[in-house]
């Protein structure tokens, strides 16, 4: 009785422990990146991502009660103005001049009650850095 008692106590914790590194942990599963970028962009009130980006990466940082996602990519100078002029919360959006090639624009508040973010430009390298916040 106390060994099947231990066993359960043990698999309770590793399902408990496993939950809360999956909704803190910034690594993503496969099939749930989709998801993250979609909340990403809806959130930040941003357009559909450029076609054949490069160098993408996002990670997702957070539990129940606040997520933050950090989506970098790089593509081409067209595409970038292209995605700012469909994105409803960067086109008529004024950035800040962070250095002579980086432009940051504020997103605030976000869209879909999130906090809100910014998007980062790098008009040298043509590498975007967008942090997104819901809480």
């Amino acid at each position: 009785m106390l060994k099947k008692l231990l066993w359960s106590f043990f698999i309770f914790i590793v399902l408990v422990m496993g939950t809360v590194w999956y909704k803190t942990s910034s690594y993503m599963f496969p099939w749930r990146v989709s998801d993250f970028i979609k909340h990403t962009l809806s959130w930040g009130g941003l357009a559909d991502l450029p076609e054949n980006i490069k160098d993408f990466n996002i990670e997702m940082y957070g539990g129940g009660f606040n997520r933050t996602y950090d989506m970098e990519f790089t593509s081409t100078e067209t595409n970038l103005k292209n995605w700012i002029s469909n994105s409803k919360r960067l086109k008529d959006n004024n950035p800040i001049s962070i250095t002579e090639f980086i432009s940051e624009y504020e997103i605030s508040p976000g869209e879909e009650n999130a906090a809100g973010g910014w998007v980062q430009i790098n008009w040298q390298t043509y590498k975007v850095k967008v942090h997104i916040l819901w809480s």
